[in-house]
């Protein structure tokens, strides 16, 4: 049996320092050979990794397939403008020999500038000389995770700050609706139904939305979907489409939407007030002071600060929290109560819905909706820095990571409509 030693620097070397002086150590006879410029494998593995970090973030641009790509020339600045021609009215009727007035045209510039974003992650010499892993391709596989996850995130914020929604309307168990008028009164029965996307497609229809390939298409969570998929009317994805026809995370259709499933849609709210505990609860109240029955630490304090809390129907702002055990540990809020917190109050995340209910927001849009930034030369690339550039006087770590400059930008609010809705599961899932 022989003993094979694996030097990983020859994955991280660069392309650009092949000298031709590198040298290889034959496993067998032990004898030293010195590569040449042409038969290096440094440039092969250079592109390994490059295409490795790509194929494993494209996975996760669940929203970037759908919107329009724009590139931005080198040297022609960081900031893309957009222009769209303003709406003409339907023609007057005519006067015989009177000529009418002209219409004025406009056209609305809409503006995105380029932000970059990089990560990196550091090997150290004892690591490339004792693991038996290549833990450069596996640094590279969570290295193109984290930047799809990046650049999914930077869009979906984008596209759903949107001005135009929908609450669902809550469904008791005999049927009844009672309509949602904000996202703080959406509890758990508010979901997203056949009914819900019936009204948001005719919303969008009604805006003269263009559809993509014949179909709008929704952004879902899996704990919305789940919901949805019990009806009878949903269409699962390869039933009507052949798999080269597919979106990434596409799972099914109804009433002429395509949905596309994935953890990156947004959910607002949930996000648990301690390490602890997802709700706190109230031990008194004086002058906008509220002691609390469970432990804060330092960090939760700190955390606590500027978010908002919900008791009752009611939602403050923490202007502070201090640290302590239960029954000592204490949140300030800004707004007067209008009527006080009693002894035994739940206190609920205030930025979602009802009793801290998750809100999850299923984007629906059509064509052009939004648009996505390609810069040419800063788009997604793999840096890789081996121990005698970058590991200090003794050499003792090398680092492979990432950069990317991007923008993403909402074009056409009446193409798009982000619809607000609870899940069965909207006690457990926090917000991303």
């Amino acid at each position: 049996m022989f003993a094979y030693h694996y030097d990983l620097q020859l994955f991280a070397q660069q392309p650009s320092t092949v000298t031709g002086t590198e040298n290889y150590v034959d496993p067998f006879t032990g004898n030293t050979q010195a590569f040449d410029s042409e038969n290096s494998m440094s440039a092969e593995m250079k592109t390994f990794y490059d295409t490795n970090l790509l194929v494993n973030a494209r996975p996760n641009l669940v929203y970037a397939q759908f919107g329009r790509k724009q590139g931005l020339p080198a040297h022609r600045g960081k900031t893309v403008e957009f222009r769209k021609p303003n709406k003409l009215p339907n023609a007057k009727p005519l006067t015989e020999g009177v000529i009418p007035d002209a219409e004025k045209f406009g056209v609305t510039a809409i503006t995105a500038a380029l932000t970059q974003h990089g990560l990196y992650a550091s090997i150290t010499d004892q690591v490339e000389l004792h693991t038996v892993d290549n833990v450069l391709a596996m640094i590279t596989e969570e290295l193109g995770a984290s930047a799809g996850q990046t650049m999914d995130t930077l869009i979906r914020n984008e596209v759903c700050g949107g001005t135009a929604v929908q609450y669902c309307d809550k469904v008791a168990a005999n049927g009844t609706h009672t309509a949602v008028t904000s996202r703080a009164a959406i509890d758990k029965t508010a979901k997203l139904t056949p009914e819900e996307v019936n009204k948001a497609v005719m919303e969008l229809k009604k805006k003269l939305a263009p559809t993509i390939n014949g179909k709008y298409i929704a952004v879902i969570h899996p704990a919305v979907a789940y919901d949805l998929r019990q009806s009878e009317q949903w269409i699962e994805a390869h039933k009507y489409a052949s798999p080269e026809e597919i979106y990434n995370g596409e799972i099914g259709e109804l009433h002429g939407v395509r949905f596309v499933e994935t953890t990156q849609a947004k959910i607002f709210g949930g996000k648990w007030l301690s390490a602890a505990a997802r709700n706190l609860t109230v031990a008194s109240y004086a002058a906008k002071v509220i002691t609390i029955d469970e432990a804060l630490s330092t960090e939760d304090a700190a955390a606590l600060a500027g978010r908002k809390i919900m008791i009752g129907t009611g939602i403050y702002t923490v202007v502070s929290a201090t640290a302590g055990n239960a029954g000592a540990a204490t949140i300030t809020i800004s707004e007067t109560p209008a009527a006080n917190p009693a002894d035994g109050d739940s206190i609920y995340p205030g930025e979602g819905g009802a009793a801290g209910t998750a809100v999850y927001a299923t984007m629906f849009f059509g064509k052009d909706a939004f648009a996505e930034i390609d810069p040419e030369g800063a788009g997604l690339s793999m840096i890789l820095k081996d121990k005698s550039q970058v590991g200090g006087p003794l050499e003792q770590f090398s680092t492979a990571g990432y950069k990317v400059s991007t923008a993403s930008k909402r074009l056409y609010e009446d193409r798009m409509l982000r619809v607000e809705s609870g899940a069965t599961t909207g006690d457990i899932d926090q917000e991303n």
